[in-house]
């Protein structure tokens, strides 16, 4: 038998499966084994996140929130968690909720650079170029090297007809 016909409440071993079955692009099995993996331990933060990650690759933004919402009745939140929470919102288009994760991943993590980044696309998407100028800027600042955030930056520059500033970031 295996290891789970042995020990059916073994959270390491659904955990496990649940990667797995992520591997293999089984996202509906993987979200299931994560679920098992934190229900039996609730403060084992990987398998909320995991459990969340699956059904984002599902495109399940809803249930994605939930599994976030579970997280935070059960773990401390990092800025990964609050920017995950605002991906999800910003997916089913609450863009208020989206942007208030953002800004809590930022006073979590001033550092956090994919953070900023969907902050700037939050706004972009808003059409607030400016601010969102200044929210790409500070995503440089802490991670210089990624480009999509250079061509995010240089998009928003060409959008307020800045075309100097938008070929320095190409």
């Amino acid at each position: 038998g295996s290891l789970l016909d042995n020990d059916p409440y073994c959270h390491i071993c659904w955990y496990n499966l649940g990667h797995a079955y992520f591997c293999l692009g089984h996202f509906e099995q993987a979200a299931e084994s994560f679920e098992y993996a934190y229900l039996i331990d609730p403060s084992f933060s990987s398998a909320y996140k995991d459990c969340a990650e699956s059904f984002i690759a599902l495109g399940d933004y809803e249930k994605a929130l939930s599994c976030y919402e579970d997280a935070l009745e059960q773990i401390e939140a990092d800025s990964n968690i609050y920017t995950s929470l605002g991906f999800c919102y910003e997916q089913i288009n609450d863009m208020g909720m989206a942007h208030a994760f953002y800004l809590k991943a930022i006073a979590v993590n001033p550092g956090d650079d994919a953070a900023y980044y969907r902050l700037g696309q939050n706004l972009a998407r808003q059409r607030q170029w400016i601010k969102a100028i200044e929210y790409f800027s500070k995503a440089i600042e802490c991670n210089p090297f990624f480009e999509e955030y250079m061509a995010a930056l240089a998009e928003a520059y060409h959008q307020i007809e800045d075309n100097l500033k938008a070929a320095h970031w190409l």
